[in-house]
């Protein structure tokens, strides 16, 4: 099934097998993607989390065609309009998204913040992102990316 075909509740967080996370407020976020991310599989086996458990995993992705200002196109810098192929996944509880949004950030901490203050901040991170009480407060606390500026 398509991404189109599911009804998902945003916003969206995307664990990539790279370990990252990424965030999606809207389908427009979640299905825009830069030349990089279609070139580099970037969201090849990306598990999709919305904001009530629900999760799926990025089989396939499919160019659907350009997208964006005409100028981003002029400057080497095009947007694709994209779907996901995705298959369900059994949902996660808050304190399993809150787990593996730790773990993203743990296994990327020069992400987050400079490495001078690696030690201080990711304690003060981890501890907000456990208190989250929604998917959307991940996205306000860390203020994730979508796929459009790659």
């Amino acid at each position: 099934m398509k991404t189109s075909e599911i009804d998902l509740a945003f916003p969206v967080i995307g664990f990539t097998v790279d370990e990252d996370v990424w965030g999606f407020r809207d389908l427009r976020g979640l299905t825009t993607c830069g030349r990089r991310t279609l070139k580099k599989g970037m969201q090849d086996g990306m598990e999709l989390v919305d904001s009530q458990g629900s999760r799926w995993r990025v089989s396939g992705i499919e160019k659907l065609g350009p997208s964006g200002p005409w100028w981003a196109w002029l400057i080497g810098q095009p947007l694709y309009r994209i779907v996901q192929e995705v298959e369900p996944l059994p949902p996660l509880s808050l304190a399993e998204i809150q787990d593996r949004v730790c773990a993203a950030m743990l296994a990327h901490p020069l992400f987050w913040c400079e490495e001078e203050d690696q030690d201080t901040e990711m304690t003060v991170r981890t501890a907000e992102l456990r208190a989250v009480t929604s998917v959307a407060d991940f996205l306000d606390i860390l203020g994730l990316d979508t796929f459009e500026n790659f």
